[in-house]
């Protein structure tokens, strides 16, 4: 379980500004689904996929989902906020059917699901680990990355 600093009453405000900027310190030169675009073939794209969810769902990456999700809470009775976050979700999703449907297209991933069902579910498979990551016990992140690196799987074109 990751600490959370306590905040006071003025703190806890929630800041979208400040969440970028503390999401823009963090990142890194980390593999991105957009690198699966550079495979060579199915076996390189299944390849690349593991290592991105290997990153994606590592614990150093705890903050960015505890960020997410409080940004998602923060939403509760403040319509602009939720405009905006409706938005950015919205655009994100997009973007990442647009990579699902490519994949799907070079015959990578089973074409008989929606590129915006996969994308959200994708994303529901990061962010879930969340739950994990506020855990008293946390689960073995091993199986957790082998059980999602199946249900993954199930979604490739077999090949």
């Amino acid at each position: 379980m990751l600490p959370r600093p306590v905040r006071t009453p003025s703190e806890s405000a929630f800041d979208l500004t400040a969440l970028r900027s503390a999401k823009k310190e963090r990142s890194s030169p980390q593999p991105t689904a957009a690198r699966l675009l550079d495979s060579r073939d199915a076996t390189d794209f299944r390849r690349r996929t593991e290592q991105l969810f290997a990153v994606t769902i590592a614990p150093e990456r705890s903050t960015n989902r505890l960020d997410r999700i409080e940004a998602i809470g923060a939403t509760k009775g403040r319509p602009r906020l939720i405009a905006r976050i409706a938005h950015a979700q919205k655009n994100g999703t997009d973007e990442h059917a647009g990579l699902l449907r490519e994949f799907q297209q070079r015959g990578w991933m089973r074409a008989d699901i929606d590129p915006a069902v996969l994308s959200v579910f994708t994303q529901a498979v990061i962010l879930g680990r969340v739950l994990d990551d506020v855990s008293e016990d946390s689960i073995d992140l091993e199986l957790w990355h082998q059980t999602v690196m199946h249900a993954i799987n199930s979604l490739n074109s077999p090949s």
